[in-house]
């Protein structure tokens, strides 16, 4: 029988639940799911979830994005970009691939393209992410 080292298979999910409030910028390697209110950048190696009663102020960098909420700012994803037919975004998208939903309403311009690499900036730490760039 073989052991695992104390290490986690699992995926892991960060939080922010409804009436919660985080005024800052927030950075993980894992995926975000909000319901919150959020005013400040966010960026995710992985999928950032915001949740049909999330309204977010700020820009987010992330591999991939599914909106169903409010969102003020610029998005740049390395996968693709998901409009829920009852979210709103209110700002730039960058992104390789995008499904908008009937109802969706995106006010702001659309780059989709070739990826191109850029590095992201927490606090202390340097990560690199791909997104998508119009060429």
């Amino acid at each position: 029988m073989i052991r695992a080292e104390n290490k986690s298979i699992a995926p892991q999910l960060n939080m922010i639940s409804e009436n919660t409030t985080l005024q800052g910028n927030l950075n993980s390697d894992q995926d975000i799911r909000i319901a919150g209110n959020v005013k400040g950048d966010i960026v995710s190696k992985g999928k950032v979830i915001i949740a049909n009663s999330a309204k977010i102020t700020g820009n987010i960098t992330a591999f991939e994005v599914d909106l169903a909420g409010s969102f003020k700012g610029n998005i740049k994803t390395a996968s693709r970009m998901v409009l829920r037919s009852n979210g709103r975004v209110e700002g730039d998208i960058q992104t390789k691939a995008i499904v908008i939903e009937e109802g969706g309403i995106f006010n702001g311009a659309l780059k989709m393209g070739a990826l191109e690499t850029v590095s992201l900036q927490a606090k202390g730490t340097s990560h690199e992410q791909t997104v998508a760039s119009g060429a």
